[in-house]
Protein backbone atom coordinates (compact mmCIF):
# COMPACT_ATOMS: atom_id res chain seq x y z
CA UNK A 1 0.00 0.00 0.00
CA UNK A 2 1.28 3.44 -0.94
CA UNK A 3 0.64 6.36 1.45
CA UNK A 4 1.99 9.68 2.72
CA UNK A 5 2.69 13.01 1.03
CA UNK A 6 3.92 13.28 -2.56
CA UNK A 7 7.62 12.80 -1.72
CA UNK A 8 7.03 10.10 0.89
CA UNK A 9 4.54 8.48 -1.45
CA UNK A 10 7.13 8.27 -4.24
CA UNK A 11 9.70 6.82 -1.85
CA UNK A 12 7.20 4.19 -0.73
CA UNK A 13 6.11 3.62 -4.33
CA UNK A 14 9.71 2.95 -5.32
CA UNK A 15 10.20 0.57 -2.39
CA UNK A 16 7.00 -1.30 -3.28
CA UNK A 17 8.14 -1.91 -6.85
CA UNK A 18 11.51 -3.13 -5.54
CA UNK A 19 9.93 -5.63 -3.10
CA UNK A 20 9.37 -8.50 -5.51
CA UNK A 21 8.97 -12.23 -5.01
CA UNK A 22 11.81 -13.92 -6.87
CA UNK A 23 9.56 -16.68 -8.22
CA UNK A 24 6.63 -14.51 -9.27
CA UNK A 25 5.80 -13.88 -12.93
CA UNK A 26 4.06 -10.55 -12.22
CA UNK A 27 4.18 -7.81 -9.59
CA UNK A 28 1.17 -5.83 -8.36
CA UNK A 29 1.23 -2.58 -6.36
CA UNK A 30 -1.85 -1.12 -4.68
CA UNK A 31 -2.00 2.62 -3.98
CA UNK A 32 -3.20 4.71 -1.08
CA UNK A 33 -6.92 4.40 -0.36
CA UNK A 34 -7.37 1.58 -2.87
CA UNK A 35 -9.75 -1.10 -1.69
CA UNK A 36 -9.57 -4.51 -3.38
CA UNK A 37 -13.03 -5.95 -3.85
CA UNK A 38 -14.18 -9.57 -4.08
CA UNK A 39 -12.47 -11.40 -6.91
CA UNK A 40 -9.42 -9.13 -7.09
CA UNK A 41 -6.95 -12.02 -6.86
CA UNK A 42 -8.86 -13.95 -9.51
CA UNK A 43 -8.85 -10.81 -11.68
CA UNK A 44 -5.07 -10.53 -11.34
CA UNK A 45 -4.57 -14.13 -12.40
CA UNK A 46 -6.86 -13.61 -15.37
CA UNK A 47 -5.09 -10.40 -16.35
CA UNK A 48 -1.68 -12.07 -16.20
CA UNK A 49 -2.89 -14.84 -18.46
CA UNK A 50 -4.68 -12.54 -20.89
CA UNK A 51 -1.96 -9.90 -21.30
CA UNK A 52 1.22 -11.60 -20.05
CA UNK A 53 3.59 -8.97 -21.51
CA UNK A 54 1.53 -5.84 -20.82
CA UNK A 55 0.82 -3.52 -17.93
CA UNK A 56 -2.67 -3.99 -16.50
CA UNK A 57 -4.64 -1.51 -14.41
CA UNK A 58 -7.48 -2.69 -12.19
CA UNK A 59 -8.80 0.84 -11.57
CA UNK A 60 -9.98 3.85 -13.58
CA UNK A 61 -11.21 6.97 -11.79
CA UNK A 62 -14.37 8.80 -12.78
CA UNK A 63 -12.54 11.99 -13.85
CA UNK A 64 -9.62 10.34 -15.66
CA UNK A 65 -9.14 9.74 -19.39
CA UNK A 66 -9.07 6.02 -18.63
CA UNK A 67 -12.40 6.38 -16.86
CA UNK A 68 -13.74 7.72 -20.16
CA UNK A 69 -12.20 4.76 -22.00
CA UNK A 70 -13.85 2.38 -19.53
CA UNK A 71 -17.27 4.01 -20.11
CA UNK A 72 -16.86 3.70 -23.86
CA UNK A 73 -15.73 0.09 -23.53
CA UNK A 74 -18.68 -0.76 -21.29
CA UNK A 75 -21.19 0.81 -23.67
CA UNK A 76 -19.64 -0.96 -26.65
CA UNK A 77 -19.67 -4.26 -24.71
CA UNK A 78 -15.98 -4.89 -24.16
CA UNK A 79 -14.42 -6.37 -21.05
CA UNK A 80 -11.04 -4.61 -21.37
CA UNK A 81 -9.97 -1.16 -22.57
CA UNK A 82 -6.63 -0.20 -24.03
CA UNK A 83 -5.12 2.43 -21.75
CA UNK A 84 -5.05 6.11 -22.69
CA UNK A 85 -1.69 7.61 -21.79
CA UNK A 86 -2.27 11.37 -21.60
CA UNK A 87 0.28 13.26 -19.43
CA UNK A 88 0.00 10.61 -16.69
CA UNK A 89 -1.35 7.13 -16.07
CA UNK A 90 -3.13 6.06 -12.86
CA UNK A 91 -0.77 4.07 -10.63
CA UNK A 92 -3.55 3.15 -8.18
CA UNK A 93 -3.70 -0.58 -8.91
CA UNK A 94 -1.19 -1.67 -11.55
CA UNK A 95 0.42 -5.01 -12.37
CA UNK A 96 3.56 -5.43 -14.46
CA UNK A 97 5.38 -8.54 -15.69
CA UNK A 98 8.27 -9.10 -13.33
CA UNK A 99 10.91 -8.13 -15.91
CA UNK A 100 9.22 -4.77 -16.51
CA UNK A 101 8.67 -4.39 -12.75
CA UNK A 102 12.43 -4.73 -12.25
CA UNK A 103 13.06 -2.12 -14.95
CA UNK A 104 10.50 0.20 -13.36
CA UNK A 105 12.13 -0.16 -9.95
CA UNK A 106 15.48 0.86 -11.46
CA UNK A 107 13.80 3.73 -13.28
CA UNK A 108 12.28 4.99 -10.01
CA UNK A 109 15.61 4.86 -8.21
CA UNK A 110 17.06 7.16 -10.86
CA UNK A 111 14.14 9.54 -11.43
CA UNK A 112 11.95 9.60 -8.31
CA UNK A 113 13.46 12.89 -7.17
CA UNK A 114 12.38 14.46 -10.49
CA UNK A 115 8.89 13.01 -10.75
CA UNK A 116 5.98 15.02 -9.31
CA UNK A 117 3.74 12.01 -8.64
CA UNK A 118 3.42 8.25 -8.88
CA UNK A 119 1.08 8.65 -11.86
CA UNK A 120 3.59 10.80 -13.72
CA UNK A 121 6.42 8.36 -12.98
CA UNK A 122 4.41 5.43 -14.31
CA UNK A 123 3.44 7.39 -17.42
CA UNK A 124 7.06 8.30 -18.15
CA UNK A 125 8.19 4.71 -17.72
CA UNK A 126 5.43 3.30 -19.94
CA UNK A 127 6.31 5.84 -22.63
CA UNK A 128 10.03 5.08 -22.37
CA UNK A 129 9.59 1.31 -22.42
CA UNK A 130 6.80 1.29 -25.02
CA UNK A 131 4.71 -1.10 -22.94
CA UNK A 132 1.08 -1.68 -23.84
CA UNK A 133 -1.38 -1.11 -21.02
CA UNK A 134 -4.95 -2.34 -20.55
CA UNK A 135 -7.64 -1.53 -18.00
CA UNK A 136 -10.00 -4.22 -16.73
CA UNK A 137 -13.66 -3.42 -16.48
CA UNK A 138 -15.52 -3.26 -14.34
CA UNK A 139 -12.84 -2.29 -11.80
CA UNK A 140 -12.37 -4.88 -9.02
CA UNK A 141 -10.52 -2.16 -7.05
CA UNK A 142 -12.12 1.09 -5.90
CA UNK A 143 -10.91 4.29 -4.21
CA UNK A 144 -13.49 6.08 -2.06
CA UNK A 145 -16.23 4.99 -4.47
CA UNK A 146 -14.67 6.99 -7.33
CA UNK A 147 -14.26 4.22 -9.90
CA UNK A 148 -15.80 5.08 -13.25
CA UNK A 149 -17.36 1.60 -13.34
CA UNK A 150 -16.77 -0.90 -10.54
CA UNK A 151 -17.83 -4.50 -9.98
CA UNK A 152 -20.33 -3.34 -7.36
CA UNK A 153 -21.94 -1.08 -10.00
CA UNK A 154 -22.16 -3.67 -12.75
CA UNK A 155 -25.52 -5.27 -12.18
CA UNK A 156 -26.05 -5.85 -15.87
CA UNK A 157 -25.93 -3.61 -18.89
CA UNK A 158 -29.09 -3.40 -21.00
CA UNK A 159 -28.79 -5.38 -24.21
CA UNK A 160 -29.69 -4.14 -27.68
CA UNK A 161 -33.35 -4.61 -26.79
CA UNK A 162 -33.09 -2.77 -23.46
CA UNK A 163 -33.14 -6.01 -21.43
CA UNK A 164 -30.59 -6.66 -18.66
CA UNK A 165 -27.52 -8.68 -19.56
CA UNK A 166 -28.09 -12.14 -18.15
CA UNK A 167 -24.56 -12.34 -16.78
CA UNK A 168 -23.78 -8.71 -15.98
CA UNK A 169 -20.57 -6.84 -16.69
CA UNK A 170 -19.09 -8.02 -13.39
CA UNK A 171 -18.50 -11.37 -15.07
CA UNK A 172 -17.90 -10.09 -18.59
CA UNK A 173 -14.13 -10.49 -18.54
CA UNK A 174 -14.49 -14.07 -17.30
CA UNK A 175 -16.99 -14.97 -19.99
CA UNK A 176 -15.28 -13.38 -22.98
CA UNK A 177 -13.50 -16.01 -25.10
CA UNK A 178 -11.30 -14.64 -26.53
CA UNK A 179 -11.27 -11.52 -24.33
CA UNK A 180 -13.16 -8.63 -25.87
CA UNK A 181 -10.87 -5.60 -25.84
CA UNK A 182 -11.48 -2.02 -26.91
CA UNK A 183 -8.23 -1.32 -28.69
CA UNK A 184 -6.99 0.72 -31.62
CA UNK A 185 -9.78 3.26 -31.19
CA UNK A 186 -9.05 6.79 -32.42
CA UNK A 187 -11.58 8.81 -30.48
CA UNK A 188 -12.89 8.76 -26.92
CA UNK A 189 -15.47 11.28 -25.61
CA UNK A 190 -14.24 12.89 -22.40
CA UNK A 191 -16.17 15.18 -20.03
CA UNK A 192 -13.73 17.47 -18.23
CA UNK A 193 -14.46 20.53 -16.06
CA UNK A 194 -18.00 20.64 -17.43
CA UNK A 195 -16.88 20.77 -21.07
CA UNK A 196 -17.27 18.05 -23.71
CA UNK A 197 -13.94 17.06 -25.25
CA UNK A 198 -12.73 14.29 -27.49
CA UNK A 199 -9.49 12.48 -26.76
CA UNK A 200 -7.79 11.82 -30.10
CA UNK A 201 -5.05 9.30 -30.74
CA UNK A 202 -2.53 10.58 -33.23
CA UNK A 203 0.41 8.93 -34.92
CA UNK A 204 -0.35 5.31 -35.55
CA UNK A 205 2.75 3.50 -34.39
CA UNK A 206 5.91 2.60 -36.21
CA UNK A 207 7.31 5.16 -38.63
CA UNK A 208 3.97 6.99 -38.67
CA UNK A 209 4.11 8.03 -35.03
CA UNK A 210 3.46 6.78 -31.53
CA UNK A 211 0.08 5.11 -31.07
CA UNK A 212 0.35 5.65 -27.31
CA UNK A 213 0.12 9.41 -27.83
CA UNK A 214 -3.15 11.28 -27.28
CA UNK A 215 -4.40 14.86 -27.40
CA UNK A 216 -7.69 16.40 -26.41
CA UNK A 217 -9.84 18.67 -28.54
CA UNK A 218 -13.06 20.55 -27.96
CA UNK A 219 -15.86 18.42 -29.38
CA UNK A 220 -16.86 21.02 -31.98
CA UNK A 221 -13.54 20.54 -33.79
CA UNK A 222 -14.44 16.90 -34.41
CA UNK A 223 -18.13 17.50 -35.16
CA UNK A 224 -17.74 17.54 -38.99
CA UNK A 225 -15.98 14.17 -38.82
CA UNK A 226 -18.88 12.85 -36.75
CA UNK A 227 -21.39 14.24 -39.25
CA UNK A 228 -22.74 16.57 -36.54
CA UNK A 229 -23.73 20.23 -36.71
CA UNK A 230 -22.76 22.06 -33.47
CA UNK A 231 -25.15 24.95 -34.10
CA UNK A 232 -28.08 22.59 -34.66
CA UNK A 233 -27.26 20.58 -31.55
CA UNK A 234 -27.06 23.75 -29.48
CA UNK A 235 -30.43 24.78 -30.84
CA UNK A 236 -31.88 21.35 -30.06
CA UNK A 237 -30.69 21.56 -26.45
CA UNK A 238 -31.77 25.17 -25.95
CA UNK A 239 -35.28 24.57 -27.28
CA UNK A 240 -35.94 21.33 -25.39
CA UNK A 241 -33.91 20.42 -22.30
CA UNK A 242 -32.94 24.00 -21.46
CA UNK A 243 -36.63 24.93 -21.44
CA UNK A 244 -37.50 22.50 -18.66
CA UNK A 245 -38.34 24.31 -15.41
CA UNK A 246 -35.51 22.86 -13.32
CA UNK A 247 -32.85 23.69 -15.94
CA UNK A 248 -34.13 27.22 -16.58
CA UNK A 249 -33.79 28.09 -12.91
CA UNK A 250 -30.15 26.99 -12.69
CA UNK A 251 -27.32 29.57 -12.95
CA UNK A 252 -25.81 29.95 -16.41
CA UNK A 253 -22.66 28.03 -15.51
CA UNK A 254 -24.69 25.03 -14.43
CA UNK A 255 -26.72 25.17 -17.64
CA UNK A 256 -23.51 25.12 -19.65
CA UNK A 257 -22.35 22.13 -17.61
CA UNK A 258 -25.59 20.32 -18.47
CA UNK A 259 -25.10 21.08 -22.17
CA UNK A 260 -21.58 19.59 -22.05
CA UNK A 261 -22.97 16.58 -20.17
CA UNK A 262 -25.71 16.07 -22.79
CA UNK A 263 -23.24 16.39 -25.68
CA UNK A 264 -20.88 13.86 -24.07
CA UNK A 265 -23.62 11.25 -23.78
CA UNK A 266 -24.55 11.89 -27.41
CA UNK A 267 -20.93 11.45 -28.50
CA UNK A 268 -20.62 8.24 -26.48
CA UNK A 269 -23.51 6.75 -28.46
CA UNK A 270 -22.04 7.88 -31.78
CA UNK A 271 -18.57 6.47 -31.06
CA UNK A 272 -19.88 3.25 -29.44
CA UNK A 273 -21.53 2.35 -32.73
CA UNK A 274 -18.08 2.16 -34.29
CA UNK A 275 -16.27 0.52 -31.36
CA UNK A 276 -18.79 -2.23 -30.60
CA UNK A 277 -17.72 -5.79 -31.29
CA UNK A 278 -18.52 -6.87 -34.88
CA UNK A 279 -22.02 -8.28 -34.95
CA UNK A 280 -22.83 -6.78 -31.54
CA UNK A 281 -24.91 -3.65 -30.95
CA UNK A 282 -23.81 -1.13 -28.33
CA UNK A 283 -25.81 -0.78 -25.14
CA UNK A 284 -29.30 0.58 -25.64
CA UNK A 285 -29.01 2.94 -22.66
CA UNK A 286 -26.45 4.25 -20.18
CA UNK A 287 -26.65 2.52 -16.77
CA UNK A 288 -27.48 4.84 -13.89
CA UNK A 289 -24.05 4.54 -12.28
CA UNK A 290 -22.25 5.50 -15.50
CA UNK A 291 -24.48 8.58 -15.66
CA UNK A 292 -23.57 9.43 -12.06
CA UNK A 293 -19.82 8.96 -12.47
CA UNK A 294 -19.83 10.93 -15.74
CA UNK A 295 -21.45 13.90 -13.98
CA UNK A 296 -19.26 13.67 -10.87
CA UNK A 297 -16.12 13.29 -12.94
CA UNK A 298 -17.11 16.31 -15.01
CA UNK A 299 -17.33 18.45 -11.87
CA UNK A 300 -13.72 17.72 -10.87
CA UNK A 301 -11.53 20.72 -11.64
CA UNK A 302 -14.47 22.98 -12.41
CA UNK A 303 -15.56 25.92 -10.26
CA UNK A 304 -18.79 24.10 -9.40
CA UNK A 305 -18.86 22.22 -6.07
CA UNK A 306 -19.12 18.44 -6.03
CA UNK A 307 -22.63 18.55 -4.59
CA UNK A 308 -24.02 20.88 -7.26
CA UNK A 309 -26.49 18.32 -8.61
CA UNK A 310 -27.06 16.25 -5.46
CA UNK A 311 -30.66 15.13 -5.35
CA UNK A 312 -31.10 15.65 -9.09
CA UNK A 313 -29.99 12.18 -10.16
CA UNK A 314 -33.31 11.38 -11.94
CA UNK A 315 -33.07 14.64 -13.89
CA UNK A 316 -29.46 13.91 -14.90
CA UNK A 317 -30.48 10.42 -15.97
CA UNK A 318 -33.21 11.91 -18.16
CA UNK A 319 -30.73 14.27 -19.84
CA UNK A 320 -28.25 11.42 -20.37
CA UNK A 321 -30.94 9.20 -21.88
CA UNK A 322 -32.00 12.00 -24.23
CA UNK A 323 -28.44 12.63 -25.37
CA UNK A 324 -27.54 8.98 -25.74
CA UNK A 325 -30.75 8.26 -27.67
CA UNK A 326 -30.03 11.21 -29.98
CA UNK A 327 -26.55 9.82 -30.60
CA UNK A 328 -27.92 6.45 -31.70
CA UNK A 329 -29.96 8.15 -34.42
CA UNK A 330 -27.59 10.74 -35.87
CA UNK A 331 -23.95 11.23 -36.72
CA UNK A 332 -21.52 8.65 -37.99
CA UNK A 333 -19.16 6.46 -36.00
CA UNK A 334 -15.43 7.12 -36.34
Amino acid sequence: MIGGGDRNRLDTFSAAWSARDGEATHHFVLGEGAEPGPGTLESLRLAAGTFPEAAVSLYAGWDEPNGSAVRLAALSRHSWAEGIQLHSFPATAVMLPVRQAEEFARFLERFKELEPSCDAALFDFLQLAGIDVYTMLPSPVDVEGKAAWSTTDAHGLPDAHGLPDAHGLADAHRLAEPPSTLRGFRVCPHFQRGVAYCLIRYGGGGAGGDDHTWRHFHWTRLAPEFGLDPAQLRHDFDTTIAKSAWVEERPVGEREFLFGFWITTLLLAVVARATAEPGSAPAAAIPDRLVETLALGGLVGSALPEGTFTGLEPELKSIALDGYTAGTAQGVGV
